[in-house]
């Protein structure tokens, strides 16, 4: 029963665990059953932790104690105390419905009669008990159960005490208050003495909760207990204007601060709450007559009946009521006559169509017995007698059937069948029960036929006819595939036909490879063989052929593999027959003609003379020679004469082809050199394209070089022209103050001329000279600034003027122009 095993608990002790009705944090509330008894019990137990704590261990020994005393219908019944597992338990009696508190929650719709009721039976269960002395000091809304039938019970003494027990041996801890804040008495809040009095203060709230929808005081834990203890609560029909009269003063009562002030037993709130029910019951018993003659005339006579039995509850002599009774009894009667003859027509009519003709005339007789003149009834018995009578035939018809068959007289059994069916035409079963014999008698016909087969199929089978045994066998399967004997003829038939088959075979294919010459038809042979042991694997014969044919075959590829490579090396050089017999020789090592003709072979590749050699390492120089691959041509040459094999052809031949390489990589050079040159002059890099072209012309004179250099020096001749016609024209627009157009023209010239290091030096030369000039004006307009305004700002002007590339001058200006602005305004 630990913590963790909880969902697996089958049993505790004797009673058998059904469900989980609750957990909270001091244990678990389940449904189990007395298997002794046959009754259903509710088994509470505390868990692990709790049941080790000495003062609550003890409270709840004493809950079931205490409870087991008490023997009142509004109080639970204790039937049993017991530990399982070193945890305690109390089996009590399994009551069903909801707890008020849900109820409350769920806002179930409770009369006022319902709510007086619940709290009275509560009093006099509070005052029983009161009575034994003992004090439930938790009464609240969450333990009074509400059954099913209305009657209510009252649970969980968990902290009730003995009255008489002196306040030092409570079971509760000292200066702790236990119970529920909302219902607990003012003493019980000042620690104070208490007795039956608090559980009516508490009964009180639970009466004014049920009247007012809400609790008489509310609040957080201490100013709830401040209410409860000093203030006075809201009159109940403040908030309840039609609740009855007498309960307002039944609440005020119970709630009274001093327990003087309240009633002093539970017995005499009951007594008064009885009273207000009185009163109550007679208001009900004005309005509920004419509910129930409403209810007559609507035909809810089961409502009326109620409505009735009510009133005559109250007033067990009203004389209208009993009357009224007595017409709903019998219109009550009435119809449950009507629907039981309806109930009893309609289990006829479905008898009837299942045909249980005996139950459908036993359920009319029965209906008869109530209406003996009624027609509907009348008219279902004759039918249904006549529908026996003829079900009586039928089944005379069907064991006359059922004869025949069992003697295998179909026709007899097929003529009684049809009668049958005349009778009764649309009998589905009888029209099947045809149907089926018609099939019989064929499958019987089927059968002889079948068995005349077989006897013919065995004669064949005995004179080794096997095809024509299969042959009437496949009939015999059309007749009755099912035939147990027809599968063992059809494997002894089939193993005959197959064996001859086999015989007939192998043969065939000896005869095949007897006439078998070559090795195409030996190949076809062989091709055939494999394909018959594909299909008779174990066939000792086929095998031997197999290996036979095998053997031959492996005999005629090697004479082939020879003859082919013989024939083969007479149109191949020597290198590339010698290499074509040793592949041979892979597959065949130890052929003799194969290794004679190896022998020949390299005997004649030794004999080969030096000026074959020669002439192929001739034939490649010339041909790389042609295709101008001069490089590749000197190499094959020196490999020649690497091998010894050099004479004056192959020296002069590679002579010229150092030549020609030399001549080759000279022209690539200067195609280099051209482009090179032709590439600095479009950038204008002169000095540095005829530096290039002169030493490209001190290696080597070339018409070519010397072009391309006169014009490079041609063309650097006119750019220095134009710089130095700039440079002139540009000192003396200097020498005249106009440094800005002196620039300016400078930066006019083309780009060749501009990347003249003298171009770049002149233009940097006057972009000094020019900022000198800015800051001279500058300083001379910020000592005029005071004493000529008109001067400075017409200097500031000139600044911004000549300045518009130069940031630092041009900010300058700018500054002046806003320091001398505001002062014109004055």
């Amino acid at each position: 029963m630990a913590n963790s095993a909880k969902e697996e608990l089958k049993h505790i002790g004797k009673y058998a665990v059904l469900e989980v009705l609750g957990r909270g944090g001091m244990g678990v509330v389940y449904r189990a059953l007395d298997n002794q008894l046959g009754r259903e019990v509710a088994i509470k137990t505390l868990t692990r932790g709790v049941a080790d704590d000495p003062e609550m261990l003890a409270r709840f020994y004493e809950e079931g104690r205490k409870t087991a005393r008490l023997k009142h219908p509004h109080i639970v019944t204790v039937y049993d105390l017991g530990e399982e597992n070193g945890i305690p338990y109390i089996v009590m009696e399994r009551v069903e419905g909801s707890s008020l508190e849900k109820l409350l929650r769920d806002d179930s719709p409770l009369s006022m009669m319902d709510r007086l009721r619940i709290i009275a039976e509560m009093c006099t269960a509070l005052g029983y008990a009161h009575a034994n002395n003992v004090i439930h000091r938790d009464v609240k809304p969450a333990n009074i159960f509400v059954q099913p039938d209305g009657g209510a019970k009252l649970l969980d003494f968990g902290i009730a005490r003995l009255e008489r027990r002196s306040q030092e041996l409570s079971l509760t801890r000292t200066g702790h208050i236990v119970g529920t804040v909302p219902y607990i008495a003012p003493e019980r809040l000042k620690d104070k003495f208490i007795d039956g009095r608090s559980d009516i203060f508490s009964i009180g709230v639970v009466l004014y909760q049920l009247i007012a929808g809400q609790l008489p005081f509310n609040g957080e834990d201490l100013v709830l207990m401040q209410k409860i203890m000093n203030e006075p609560h809201v009159p109940i029909r403040q908030l309840c204007a039609y609740a009855p009269i007498g309960v307002g003063e039944i609440v005020d009562r119970s709630l009274a601060k001093l327990p003087d002030d309240r009633y002093q037993t539970a017995e005499e709130m009951a007594d008064d709450l009885e009273t207000v029910m009185s009163d109550l019951r007679q208001q009900e018993v004005l309005e509920l007559v004419p509910k129930a003659r409403q209810c007559m005339e609507s035909r809810d006579l089961t409502r009326a009946r109620v409505l009735l039995q009510q009133v005559l509850k109250v007033q067990s002599k009203n004389v209208e009521a009993r009357e009224l009774l007595t017409e709903v009894q019998r219109q009550l009667l009435r119809r449950q006559r009507d629907e039981r003859l309806e109930q009893i027509r309609q289990q006829a009519e479905e008898a009837l169509k299942i045909r249980d003709f005996e139950q459908g005339i036993s359920v009319v007789r029965e209906g008869l017995e109530l209406d003996s003149k009624n027609v509907q009834l009348l008219s279902l018995r004759d039918k249904l007698q006549e529908e026996k009578k003829r079900k009586e035939q039928l089944d005379e018809l069907v064991r006359t059937v059922d004869n025949a068959r069992r003697k295998g007289d179909y026709d007899a059994a097929i003529a009684s069948a049809q009668e049958a069916l005349k009778v009764d035409k649309a009998n589905s079963k009888l029209i099947a029960l045809c149907s089926s014999l018609v099939a019989e008698a064929e499958q019987a016909r089927r059968k002889v036929q079948a068995r005349q087969l077989l006897d013919d199929a065995r004669r064949q089978l005995q004179g080794r006819c096997f095809e024509r045994a299969l042959e009437i066998l496949t009939r015999v399967e059309e007749l009755t595939p099912a035939d147990p004997e027809l599968q063992i003829l059809r494997a002894d038939a089939t193993a005959g036909f197959e064996q001859n088959q086999r015989k007939g075979t192998i043969a065939r294919l000896e005869e095949q490879v007897a006439l078998a010459n070559t090795l195409e038809q030996l190949q076809e042979c062989s091709r055939e063989i494999r394909g018959a042991l594909d299909r008779m694997a174990s066939e000792p014969a086929l095998v031997r052929l197999n290996m036979q044919v095998d053997r031959r075959l492996r005999e005629l590829e090697k004479n082939r593999l020879v003859e082919d490579t013989i024939q083969a090396c007479r149109d191949l050089r020597p290198r590339d027959a010698l290499e074509l017999v040793q592949r041979s020789r892979q597959q065949l090592p130890t052929e003799e003609r194969l290794l004679a003709l190896e022998a020949r072979l390299i005997e004649r590749i030794r004999q080969q003379s030096s000026e074959e050699r020669r002439t192929e390492y001739l034939s490649s120089a010339h041909q790389a020679l042609k295709e101008l691959r001069f490089h590749d041509a000197v190499r094959i040459l020196e490999a020649c004469q690497g091998q010894s094999l050099g004479n004056d052809e192959v020296t002069a031949l590679l002579e010229y082809a150092r030549a020609e390489e030399a001549e080759h990589s000279r022209e690539m050079r200067k195609r280099n050199t051209l482009e090179a040159a032709q590439k600095l002059i479009q950038e204008g890099a002169y000095d540095e394209a005829l530096g290039y072209l002169q030493s490209a012309l001190a290696e080597e004179e070339d018409a070519a070089l010397r072009l391309l250099h006169s014009q490079a020096t041609t063309a650097r001749a006119t750019v220095t022209q134009q710089v130095e016609t700039a440079l002139r024209s540009a000192a003396n627009l200097s020498s005249s103050g106009r440094l800005q157009d002196a620039i300016g023209l400078i930066r006019a010239l083309p780009p060749a001329a501009q990347r003249s290091p003298r171009a770049r030096a002149a233009l940097a030369m006057l972009q000094d000279e020019q900022d000198r000039t800015l800051f001279r004006h500058l300083g001379r307009a910020y000592a005029l600034l005071e004493a000529d305004r008109t001067r400075s700002r017409a200097i500031a002007q000139r600044i911004a003027a000549v300045a518009p590339a130069r940031s630092g001058p041009s900010e300058l200006a700018l500054a002046i122009g806003e320091r001398i602005a505001p002062r014109q305004t004055h």
